[in-house]
């Protein structure tokens, strides 16, 4: 999970965009589950700066873009037998 400030969220792997989040002020879940291994090998996270024209969610708090906290929580699936 992560908690980022910002206008947006993007990752990318293997140079190609996988996913992105638009900020509303809740944690963001990435599922990395389906991505191949060169996409898990290089990926990368870009926070885009606040964009004042944003609605519907309060500018963040703090230094905007940032990345003040982020949880490993790794999950496996297991086969159902």
């Amino acid at each position: 999970m992560l908690d980022y400030r910002g206008g947006e969220a993007t990752l990318t792997g293997a140079g190609s965009r996988i996913t992105n989040d638009l900020y509303h002020g809740e944690s963001w879940t990435i599922d990395l589950k389906d991505l191949d291994e060169a996409a898990r090998a290089d990926l990368i996270l870009e926070v885009s700066d606040w964009d004042d024209a944003i609605q519907g969610v309060p500018r963040p708090s703090g230094t905007v873009p940032g990345l003040p906290s982020w949880t490993w929580k790794p999950q496996h699936e297991v086969p159902w037998r």
